[in-house]
């Protein structure tokens, strides 16, 4: 479907976001990076040229501006675990950016370009807002709500009609995705979610945080994506595993409250023998199998086998493999980077999924853990999907992990400054 062109009233609209923010972050930086998250998931765009603008990126203005009015200082990003994230975040652009000169199609190269240039931005604001005024409480509850209301708009879709469904039985059982742009795109969004909310849910005993949970996992077994159904549980292991012994009885009360709520689910759209089959989906319209995707991948690849074809480049290219008529990414992310940017892409992708894990593991609180476990989840997920193409999951990926990360830095300096204080207090009694 075409993008609607930018008209008056969404250009009021997109400035109104842009003002709201500029405004919310000069009182509290960490409403800002709030109101860079919810505006993610909310589809309003409008094409201006050959770009498109979103409440996304207008959010993303908002925050720079309020943070550069407010005059946030930039010590996080010389700290360690922020840095090494932003650079390997550097490392994805360049990499990108390098591949436009091998691509035969430049728009979408430099569309991909542009896209990570936002994720390193996204990062670093988020990261920055957070250094600033970090509120774990406040910023853990909103992560609760957005997560509250995208589960809902997506459960409507049973009711207002799924754009999309698969075959059981010769009978089609409907997908839902929300506001997302598929099925597969809304599991990777809650994958991100999930560990988080339960994290908060059995170490902080969070009520709003369980509610949340409850809701996300429900809709991410309606997505019926086999992946993220399986991604999302084993983020949920590593919060498991992680936690201490107190928090593994509450998490096992909770975890089988979900597994009833989930199988119920799944039972009542009769669609158990695909989500625990592992046949592959050929849904037509312009998609193909994941194998036909990864052999055309591979092809595409060992024709450019040091810079890739370029990004963007892979789903106009497909015919030349024998794929007529199918217009899609690889369903692999890291078969994406390799055949579009080559060995400096996929190598730069890894560098920042490990630049993820490495800056939260030895985080302590819930929040950071359940990123942290996020990450492991999302990094598995894409061996079957691509979702870092889609902006409205890697804009919250990434600010997820500007948030942690930042997070993460801070907690030491509060740990020492309330040492200080009780060490003050002792000496004057």
């Amino acid at each position: 479907m075409p993008v609607p062109e930018l008209d008056p009233f969404s250009l009021d609209v997109f400035v109104a976001v842009l003002a709201a923010v500029v405004f919310l972050t000069m009182r509290r930086p960490a409403l800002g990076a709030i109101a860079l998250v919810l505006a993610g998931p909310f589809d309003f765009a409008r094409s201006i040229g050959d770009t498109t603008l979103t409440l996304e990126k207008a959010a993303l203005v908002g925050l720079a501006l309020g943070l550069l009015f407010r005059r946030t200082g930039w010590a996080v990003l010389r700290t360690r675990p922020v840095a090494a994230v932003a650079l390997a975040l550097v490392a994805v652009l360049a990499a990108t950016a390098l591949s436009v000169h091998a691509a035969e199609f430049r728009g979408p190269a430099l569309r991909e370009t542009f896209k990570a240039a936002e994720y390193l931005f996204v990062f670093v604001l988020a990261a920055l807002a957070v250094a600033a005024d970090p509120d774990e409480a406040l910023l853990g509850g909103a992560l609760a709500v957005v997560a509250i209301v995208v589960a809902l708009a997506a459960c409507a879709d049973l009711v207002s009609g799924a754009h999309s469904a698969v075959l059981v039985a010769g009978h089609p059982v409907p997908r839902i995705a929300g506001p997302l742009e598929g099925p597969n795109q809304l599991a990777g969004w809650l994958d991100l979610l999930l560990p988080v909310l339960f994290a908060r849910a059995i170490r902080g005993r969070d009520p709003l945080s369980v509610v949340a949970f409850v809701l996300a996992a429900l809709a991410l077994a309606l997505t019926l994506s086999r992946a993220g159904i399986v991604a999302a549980l084993i983020g949920v292991g590593v919060v498991v595993v992680w936690s201490g012994a107190g928090a593994r009885a509450t998490a096992l009360r909770l975890g089988a409250l979900v597994a009833v709520v989930v199988a119920g689910a799944i039972a009542a759209t009769g669609a158990g023998a695909h989500v625990f089959s592992a046949e592959q989906v050929d849904t037509g319209n312009g998609l193909a199998t994941r194998a036909q995707l990864w052999q055309a991948a591979i092809a595409l690849w060992r024709t450019h086998p040091l810079l890739g074809i370029g990004a963007g480049n892979f789903e106009l290219r497909l015919s030349e493999v024998g794929l007529l008529g199918v217009r899609t990414h690889a369903n692999d992310y890291y078969l994406q980077s390799l055949v579009e940017g080559g060995i400096p892409l996929l190598g730069a992708g890894l560098a920042a999924t490990f630049a993820w894990l490495a800056a939260l593991v030895r985080g302590r609180s819930a929040l950071v853990l359940g990123v942290f476990a996020a990450g492991i989840a999302f990094a598995l997920h894409q061996l079957v999907d691509d979702l870092a193409f889609y902006p409205k999951v890697g804009d919250l990926a990434w600010s997820l992990v500007g948030i942690a990360a930042a997070l993460r830095v801070q907690a030491p300096t509060r740990e020492r400054s309330s040492a200080s204080s009780a060490a003050s207090s002792t000496a004057r009694v």
